[in-house]
């Protein structure tokens, strides 16, 4: 068991698209990780569910210095979040205020920057597009005007390939090397392709720290990138498909490696999304019916039933689930009913 996992953390009624062992993680972060050398920074707090846990800990780590929790997002409102937090707000709407509401009782270790990452113009993905904010050229991008060292950097809001990017060199040279932690997300999520692929691409310069159940990944930076390389690094269109299809492989293998299966296959369905997104669409398909047919039986299913559903919704194209499919869907369902009558007994 990973030590954050041990934590007694109370999460408030804020809503939130992380998961339980994530609050826990984020709150040990504050408390037990952060030595108070340099500023905590998070991109994309959304409502202020991470920020809440991110100050808990930093808090009763006995903050007693000018290091604060320092929050970057344009505060714009999207339709698709409302599944999440039915507030009264329509696309495009300032949300800040309720931010500042669920963390009014650490307004004292809170700054916040309101701005945005730059994008890339992705025509072949809907979902991308229903993402996009609106208005959101109107808002500042995103830099760190403070110019002092900064511990931790979470990242939950960079989407594209470009603004990660941007994102990485903005604050290259205020991480600190050996100490710094960069916390990702969405480095375990299908969708979100350009975050293992650059990691992997900029390998070199980090080490693997800490690896949660699902979505996060967190790296210590050993070396800052230099300019020539970060200069070196083609852009979103520039890069052979081939070698943003190698990177994600050894980004896989790295995790099957540690013994992370679902993270290896999770990172092996990042490549669907990647060839569509590439104008690839019969390698999309060849691909997830692939990963479909061979998925494992005691691996849960989240990825590859919301990768069918986003795949139909792109192309415009029902894709009925396979025989093996529903041989290893009977096979979960026995497995549950196994293991609820064994508990029972026991």
């Amino acid at each position: 068991m990973n030590s954050w996992e041990n934590i007694k953390f109370d999460y408030p009624a804020i809503p939130t698209m992380i998961s339980r062992e994530e609050t826990l993680y984020l709150y040990w972060l504050g408390a037990n990780y952060w030595k108070n050398t340099g500023h905590i920074v998070e991109i994309g707090p959304w409502l202020g569910g991470s920020t809440f846990c991110l100050t808990s800990g930093m808090r009763d780590n006995n903050h007693k210095s000018a290091h604060c929790l320092h929050v970057f997002d344009n505060f714009l409102w999207r339709d698709f979040m409302a599944s999440r937090a039915p507030l009264p707000l329509k696309d495009g709407d300032s949300f800040q205020a309720y931010f500042e509401s669920n963390l009014s009782s650490f307004s004292d270790l809170v700054r916040i920057h309101r701005s945005a990452l730059p994008s890339d113009p992705t025509p072949l993905d809907k979902l991308a597009a229903s993402i996009h904010t609106p208005g959101s050229g109107n808002v500042p991008v995103l830099n760190w005007g403070l110019g002092e060292p900064v511990e931790i950097l979470f990242v939950d809001g960079a989407k594209s390939w470009t603004g990660f990017k941007h994102l990485l060199q903005v604050f290259n040279e205020h991480l600190i090397p050996e100490e710094s932690l960069l916390v990702c997300q969405d480095y375990k999520f299908w969708g979100a392709y350009w975050v293992p692929m650059m990691l992997e691409y900029f390998m070199d310069h980090f080490d693997i720290t800490h690896n949660l159940n699902y979505n996060t990944v967190s790296f210590r930076l050993k070396r800052r990138i230099s300019e020539e390389e970060f200069n070196k690094m083609p852009g979103y269109k520039d890069l052979e498909v081939d070698i943003g299809i190698e990177l994600l492989e050894r980004a896989s293998q790295r995790l099957l490696n540690m013994g992370d299966r679902l993270g290896g296959l999770i990172l092996q369905g990042c490549k669907v999304r990647y060839y569509l997104n590439m104008g690839k669409e019969n390698a999309a398909i060849r691909l997830f019916r692939k990963l479909e047919a061979t998925w494992p039986i005691r691996i849960e299913t989240h990825t590859i039933v919301s990768m069918r559903g986003w795949l139909e919704k792109e192309t415009d194209t029902i894709y009925a689930p396979s025989f093996y499919w529903h041989f290893s869907s009977a096979m979960r369902k026995i497995q549950r009913i196994m293991n609820r009558a064994t508990n029972r007994v026991l």
